[in-house]
């Protein structure tokens, strides 16, 4: 059977960077955009790195948060910025129901205490050393790219002053302006965002990557709920699933795919059904074990158990395993 069939454009769960200068508004403009991207503030996860200041915001609505300085029992972890840190908050978040979940900010994973570039120095500091460190900084953003809920992720900027022009008074005289550089993450990690927005002093934000179109061309603006709107209707438009990856065998012949919100087209009463009647048996045992009756419940713990109880590979892994694959 042949690969080749006509691209579609499936509905997708946002990746977007917000990058900026100290002081630029990152992680307000953050929020903002996040509470469009859902139906409440409930929904809305903050994961904080910047030493407690995401509780500043509180007053905006009751959004979930954790300062990833410390663990579950709320002691001082020693490596709060690690990747594996981020990687546990971003799953703690998802398992708890989250739609949106803001990272404030990745920077710290790079250069913050037991970060990339200190788990670097700590093995040597030689070249060798990131045989073992890139592969937990790929397994961080991969954590971001395939976890199935929005995401916005902030970066700080390195800062410069640069000596421009301005008129006053009829008169031109020099101006120094700090400006923003490079983004403190590892060179090319704002590639793997769907959109990065950069915010000035000013607040307003510029689109320097947008795989949305919807900025092309646009004066800088102020990131607020009504963008997060926009760009929720944009990603709910395209076909029906959002696929994290096939779940089952790749010969099956089927692909997960949403069904009608009529809870009576699935016997199984679950959100996503697979075509495949030995994989609702799968979903079946998921809800026996948890001894969830009720249909409408079974739709709701399904839908939970898809936004994050595990990563969507170790769904994948955890279907082949009962499948006997």
């Amino acid at each position: 059977m042949s690969r080749i069939r006509v691209a579609e454009r499936s509905q997708v769960k946002l990746k977007i960077e917000v990058s900026g200068l100290s002081g630029s508004g990152k992680t307000y403009s953050s929020l903002l955009l996040a509470k469009g991207l859902t139906t409440g503030w409930d929904k809305v996860g903050l994961i904080d790195s910047e030493n407690g200041s995401g509780e500043l915001y509180s007053h905006l609505g009751p959004y979930k948060y954790i300062d990833i300085r410390y663990g579950a029992d709320a002691s001082l972890v020693r490596d709060p910025h690690s990747p594996e840190s981020y990687i546990s908050a971003i799953k703690e978040m998802a398992s708890a129901g989250c739609e949106v979940i803001v990272i404030d900010s990745i920077s710290h994973e790079w250069d913050g205490i037991g970060g990339c570039l200190e788990s670097v120095e700590r093995l040597g500091g030689k070249f060798s050393a990131w045989g073992s460190v890139t592969p937990r900084h790929k397994a961080f953003l991969d954590t971001i790219l395939n976890t199935p809920v929005h995401i916005i992720a902030t970066a700080r900027k390195k800062s410069d002053y640069i000596i421009g022009e301005e008129e006053k008074n009829g008169r031109t005289r020099q101006k120094i302006e700090k400006v923003g550089l490079k983004d403190v993450q590892r060179e090319g990690t704002e590639y793997e965002f769907t959109l990065q927005f950069t915010i000035d002093l000013k607040h307003l934000a510029t689109a320097e990557k947008d795989r949305t179109g919807l900025f092309k061309n646009t004066t800088p603006f102020k990131l607020d709920e009504a963008t997060g709107k926009e760009l929720l209707k944009w990603s709910n438009s395209g076909r029906g699933h959002i696929s994290e990856g096939n779940v089952g065998r790749s010969d099956d012949k089927t692909v997960v795919r949403r069904i009608s919100d009529n809870p009576d087209e699935s016997d199984s009463g679950s959100e996503f059904y697979t075509g495949d009647p030995d994989q609702k048996k799968i979903l079946n045992v998921i809800f026996d074990a948890h001894n969830i009756q009720d249909k409408e419940k079974k739709r709701k713990a399904h839908e939970n158990f898809l936004k994050m109880k595990v990563l969507m590979k170790d769904l994948n892994d955890a279907v082949r395993e009962i499948g006997g694959a």
